[in-house]
């Protein structure tokens, strides 16, 4: 489900070699090494909501945290933009041109195919990169 007129936000995530992980009810899945790319929204509280993204100790309430003990914090990006996190999920994979390891993970409450993304590389100047066009160009 779009959220208009919320903040969007992109975590970048290592997982140092290939893991099983088990994401709730969801299931167990493998994820190979490599660098994935979470795509969220929060219409308030966003810099609690990186605060909890970032914490490992902590219940789990949504697919990510599962993934997130499993896997260290390298950095996050904060876009405001009213076009939701699908439009930014759709152009963040296609730029990136990134894979989805878990169907709907992070996307239950949408159509897409899923708000983590795992992309062949990652870097800080990539990230960067992806902030500037997404803010240059208009997707509404």
């Amino acid at each position: 489900m779009e959220q208009a007129n919320s903040t969007l936000y992109v975590v970048w995530l290592y997982v140092s070699q290939e893991k099983q992980i088990t994401i709730g009810k969801k299931g167990t899945f493998s994820f190979p090494k490599g660098h994935y790319l979470y795509i969220g929204s929060a219409k308030r509280g966003l810099s609690q909501r990186l605060q909890r993204h970032y914490r490992l100790n902590k219940k789990k309430r949504w697919h990510i945290d599962y993934f997130r003990e499993n896997a260290s914090w390298r950095h996050s990006w904060v876009f405001q933009e009213a076009s939701g996190e699908c439009a930014l999920q759709k152009y963040t994979a296609d730029l990136l041109k990134g894979e989805y390891p878990v169907p709907s993970l992070g996307s239950s409450d949408c159509r897409c195919p899923a708000h983590l993304i795992k992309v062949p590389e990652m870097s800080k100047t990539k990230g960067d990169l992806l902030s500037r066009f997404w803010h240059e160009n208009t997707f509404t």
